[in-house]
């Protein structure tokens, strides 16, 4: 049998509770594990693009250099490099090897979803808890930057009106959409750089990493009892 690693993404759905104390295992987690279970055996995996998640890709290089700017300190470039243990396995954003710092980055797609982030993400923080255990670190920063849509989703959401304005340019409601929408992404350009980041820093719970640990093997053993 393939060696079964839990991505650090997706370790928040694998730490969800059970509704039943007697059971080990949630079914998000046990959704989480049939989609493992029909990725590692049979190579079947469902791509999933949407605008918020190419603007995050498309805007890396840009956040990166926000952070910089607004907090300074060791200098960041990009990990590149996937690391992974008997069960997990995870690509952080930034690892600050100075001052044993994980960094992990998420561009808020709106002002309104940055001005919501609030530090609170379970399934951020399991992630975040994963890294930790991949790098030994003590200590991860969860950053919420908020930068302007690059040129080439601003003509995905531009072309996404169109359609839903039936292709007409005249239309007034078309227009006024367009226009907000082009008002929106300059307020976000024109913003204090300081009020485009958001940082969280968490320390290292090795209780709760511990408890990541058995999910996992628990998470195991259910693979194993799986069939199509």
């Amino acid at each position: 049998m393939k060696k079964i690693r839990f991505r650090a993404s997706r370790s928040g759905d694998l730490m969800t509770n059970p509704r039943k104390k007697s059971e080990t295992l949630s079914e998000t987690a046990k959704a989480l594990i049939k989609d493992m279970f029909i990725e590692y055996e049979y190579g079947y995996r469902e791509i999933i693009k949407t605008n918020p998640m190419d603007k995050g890709h498309l805007c890396e290089a840009m956040s990166r250099n926000l952070i910089q700017q607004v907090l300074g300190g060791e200098f960041r470039k990009e990990n590149k490099t996937r690391s992974h243990n008997d069960l997990f396995s995870g690509m952080c954003d930034h690892k600050l090897q100075k001052v044993k710092i994980i960094e992990d980055v998420k561009n808020s797609w709106t002002l309104k979803t940055f001005m919501n982030a609030d530090g609170k993400n379970a399934k951020y923080y399991a992630q975040g808890m994963t890294y930790l255990d991949l790098h030994g670190y003590d200590k991860f920063r969860l950053i919420y930057t908020l930068n302007p849509m690059p040129e080439q989703i601003f003509e995905k959401e531009k072309n996404r009106l169109l359609y839903m304005y039936d292709y007409d340019e005249s239309n007034q409601d078309y227009i006024d959409h367009l226009n907000q929408v082009i008002h929106n992404n300059e307020l976000i350009a024109n913003l204090n750089l300081n009020d485009r980041v958001k940082v969280f820093e968490f320390d290292r719970d090795d209780n709760f990493i511990n408890e990541m640990h058995n999910r996992a093997l628990e998470g195991i053993k259910y693979y194993k009892t799986l069939k199509l």
